[in-house]
């Protein structure tokens, strides 16, 4: 199952790099259907994932979720960016520390189904992945900044009070979103067909105005009965995901750097892991130390910085299809590590 798994992987990028070559599409990531289709899968990733996760009743389990949302983010992107700065000098991995940083809720949504994590592992990593968005996007802002004062040919980028509210005030405004669909919901819920209209509507206008924090919370609460239709549409989404990835390779990659913002954000993420979830169960704790993937968020994040540090793209693109590999690799094992246990202890 490993080698179709890796073989898809393989071949949908490599489709999506002869696409982009094919019809001479060079800057795929300029084009407003890029963009629109890119936040279209990230909505789609970020409700499948709150979708799935189940209800979260325990006191203790609430606090380690919000210990690794806020701390396991900042420590991740302080190890990973810190880590490649100091070795490079260069002030573009830091901000690669905040683009791999975060997990891709997609990725997690896809495949939750086939994990053989308890529920309450698979909870926090479905937690992790749906809302470590604003945590990212408020410390790349500073990172921004102290990066651009460190390159000499970027010049002096100051973020100014002005925009740090702008962000926090976009942050308010998804809260204000997902209550105001909650008092809809609330009023209508004895209607089955009205909540598939009010999913639809939600990740349409989450779409529109940007609002991704806003339908991760919204699939906490408004979940009509999907069945294995939302399964289909997480792989489907993701499937399209790496084939976007792959032409973004268009232009060239530089495979080294990205291998080793792989290997840091993987590292990074151990270390997250082993610190922040010492009560766990030992094989949960494995799990969720292979449990950093890359895809759509990641993305997003790189496009973003790419006006300012030409290039990071380039780094980024092979570096989330490296971290996807290990990540599919490592618990393709653990699962057979798994299956060999419970065997052993059947028989």
């Amino acid at each position: 199952m490993i080698f179709i798994r890796l073989f898809l992987l393989f071949f949908l990028a490599l489709l999506g790099f002869l696409f982009a070559n094919a019809l001479y599409i060079h800057h795929p990531q300029q084009s407003d259907w890029y963009q629109i289709l890119i936040y279209t899968l990230l909505a789609i990733g970020l409700y499948s994932s709150t979708y799935q996760i189940e209800k979260v009743r325990d006191r203790a389990q609430v606090l380690q979720i919000l210990q690794v949302i806020v701390f396991g983010v900042l420590l991740k992107v302080i190890l990973i960016g810190g880590l490649l700065f100091l070795l490079s000098k260069k002030p573009i991995f830091l901000l690669l520390g905040v683009v791999v940083a975060q997990i891709d809720p997609l990725s997690v949504a896809a495949l939750m189904g086939k994990s053989k994590m308890s529920s309450k592992a698979r909870t926090l990593l479905a937690f992790w992945s749906s809302f470590d968005d604003p945590v990212t996007v408020i410390l790349s802002l500073f990172i921004l900044q102290f990066a651009t004062k460190l390159d000499d040919q970027t010049g002096n980028l100051l973020v100014s009070s002005g925009l740090l509210g702008q962000q926090l005030l976009l942050v308010a405004w998804n809260f204000v979103f997902a209550a105001m669909i909650y008092l809809i919901w609330k009023g209508t819920y004895r209607y089955p067909a009205f909540q598939y209209v009010w999913v639809v509507f939600s990740i349409i206008f989450a779409i529109y105005a940007q609002l991704m924090l806003g339908i991760a919370l919204i699939g906490l609460f408004l979940r009509p009965a999907f069945g294995k239709f939302i399964d289909y549409l997480s792989n489907g989404s993701l499937a399209i995901a790496t084939f976007l990835l792959g032409m973004l390779m268009v232009n060239g990659w530089q495979l080294l750097d990205g291998l080793w913002v792989a290997l840091a954000a993987i590292f990074a993420q151990i270390i997250v892991v082993l610190l922040l979830t010492r009560r766990m169960d030992k094989m949960d704790r494995v799990y969720l130390a292979f449990g950093q993937q890359n895809g759509i968020t990641a993305i997003i994040l790189a496009l973003t910085f790419e006006t300012t540090f030409p290039g990071i793209i380039a780094i980024t693109a092979p570096a989330i299809f490296i971290i996807n590999l290990i990540h599919l690799m490592a618990n393709s094992l653990l699962d057979k590590r798994m299956e060999k246990n419970q065997r052993y202890l059947s028989s």
